[in-house]
């Protein structure tokens, strides 16, 4: 009996780091997908984003190698799901800089004119997202749904997500058509930023539910 249950707890061990690693190579896929954007317009760009762009970038390198490593360990879900955070956070910052790097080219080429300070109302509206995200965050992680039957909880969980994904998307082009007087014109720039605010989402919700987690001591 012994032997059978070593060899369970091995076998769930050995699949969590398969898919840990299937997961953080993906990230990186998509991080260095965002940084090759960055780079074709980098000599176009301000100062403070190509720095911003480069640290982000070495970050992502940082936060692969890392995992790589972590993934041949006792992985446990605490530290697994602190490292998808810090990677989550890394692409949606690189996201975020992007849509400004992308506005920025706009304005420059004429292709893009509007009196709007995308830069600060971006910034606004992601700080604003990110406060929203803990308090959803708080309720998604909460100890009393944690205890609702498992397939409930999975059921439940699913739809609170794509309702709120649903709602973010629509709230945000919302605010594309009410604040900017030529809203086609900026429509590319606007998705990265969108997609910066989406996966902020995840992000919180998983660096929370971490936190949680380890003050309570479970692991």
């Amino acid at each position: 009996m012994k032997s059978v249950k070593a060899r369970s707890v091995h076998t769930t061990q050995e699949e969590m780091q398969k898919n840990f690693r299937f997961v953080i190579i993906a990230f990186f896929i998509i991080s260095l997908f965002i940084s090759v954007i960055n780079i074709q317009s980098i000599s176009t760009l301000p100062s403070w984003l190509k720095i911003s762009s480069i640290i982000l970038l070495i970050c992502s390198i940082m936060l692969f190698v890392y995992g790589l490593t972590l993934s041949k360990k006792n992985l446990s879900w605490v530290n697994g799901g602190y490292h998808f955070f810090f990677f989550l956070l890394v692409i949606s910052f690189q996201l975020l800089l992007t849509s400004t790097g992308m506005y920025t080219l706009g304005v420059r080429e004429g292709q893009i004119i509007e009196e709007v300070n995308y830069s600060w109302l971006t910034l606004v509206v992601y700080f604003a997202s990110a406060v929203i995200y803990v308090f959803l965050s708080l309720f998604i992680s909460s100890p009393k749904l944690r205890r609702v039957n498992s397939y409930k909880a999975y059921v439940a969980g699913t739809i609170i997500a794509v309702v709120i994904i649903a709602l973010i998307f629509i709230t945000l082009n919302v605010i594309r058509y009410k604040i900017f007087t030529q809203p086609d014109t900026v429509k590319e720039s606007y998705q990265f930023f969108i997609g910066a605010v989406l996966a902020l989402f995840p992000a919180t919700v998983l660096g929370i539910s971490m936190i949680r987690v380890k003050t309570r001591g479970i692991e």
